[in-house]
């Protein structure tokens, strides 16, 4: 819908004070989906490291390195843990079912510069 505004707000100033790599925000209502997104010199860097730059075998959400920082590419790819604890992207298994999938069927993701409303339309995992 057009004008229509996320249900979150993030201080992308305050974030970024803390660290310049954090390049967005995501977050999917009703679930544990509602993180930072960074971009790293490689895709090591936050692969156990949090925003803040602590270790953290969690680790971050995160951009390929290899896409243009910030969503300027056609394409984007996160990546983030499955962690057995449930946090992280360990919950994306749960849009393979369709019930799940029907009742979450979108996700947002925020940027300095503008917000996304992400329409899903398919999970699989590889």
């Amino acid at each position: 819908e057009p004008g229509e505004m996320a249900p979150i707000e993030v201080d992308f100033e305050a974030l970024r004070k803390v660290n310049p790599d954090v390049i967005g925000w995501i977050y999917c209502p009703d679930t544990v989906i509602n993180y930072p997104v960074m971009h790293g010199e490689t895709n090591d860097t936050y692969l156990h490291h949090s925003y803040d730059g602590t270790y953290n075998a969690s680790g971050s959400i995160f951009e390929d390195a290899r896409n243009g920082r910030g969503f300027v590419d056609p394409v984007s790819i996160l990546y983030g843990h499955h962690m057995a604890s449930g946090a992280m992207f360990a919950t994306l298994d749960l849009w393979q079912a369709v019930d799940y999938f029907y009742e979450h069927p979108v996700m947002w993701l925020l940027t300095p510069t503008r917000d996304y409303k992400v329409e899903l339309c398919s999970a699989y995992n590889t």
